[in-house]
């Protein structure tokens, strides 16, 4: 017969041996997305790795899904990917990508800010809002609104104030 501290010893041993492997089989999947999104694969299976990486991804798939935020049709499911990812990282890859797309995708880029709520993308947001461009300051505006911590409600409220 076991004592009870050797049957506790054994019981903690195979709750974190089951936890391993829990742990390695969730990274597992997210490698095999990357590596989907990564390759030539056809564009729907690299849009499906995108969202299967916003349900399932870890902050590894991150810098996979930032790289691919300028392309015309995979851009939209990355920042979907991205929106979905918890942690810093991938707020922090949108707002990079704020400086590094154009048109469509830099305002889709600020909607995905908008989104996560990111009070870290409002100093750049603001100087958006002012573009030349009407599309990019009206898509800057309506994030730093629905962001709506004072520095951006007090631009948003300078633009109005404008007309």
């Amino acid at each position: 017969m076991m004592s009870r501290p050797t049957l506790a010893m054994i019981t903690v041993t195979l709750l974190l041996c089951a936890q391993a492997h829990t742990c390695r089989a969730e990274a597992s999947p997210t490698q095999q997305w990357i590596q989907i999104l990564e390759s030539d694969a056809p564009l729907s299976a690299r849009a499906q790795a995108c969202q299967r990486l916003g349900e399932f991804g870890t902050p590894a798939a991150v810098p996979v899904l930032a790289a691919t935020l300028d392309h015309e049709v995979l851009g939209v499911y990355a920042r979907a990917g991205l929106e979905r990812i918890p942690g810093p990282e991938a707020a922090g890859a949108l707002r990079g990508a704020l400086e590094q797309t154009r048109g469509m995708s830099r305002i889709g880029v600020m909607h995905s800010l908008a989104a996560l709520r990111d009070e870290g993308a409002v100093p750049t947001l603001c100087t958006l809002a002012g573009d030349s461009d009407p599309d990019t300051a009206q898509a800057a505006l309506l994030a730093l609104g629905r962001i709506g911590n004072d520095r951006a409600v007090a631009r948003v409220r300078q633009a109005l104030s404008r007309g």
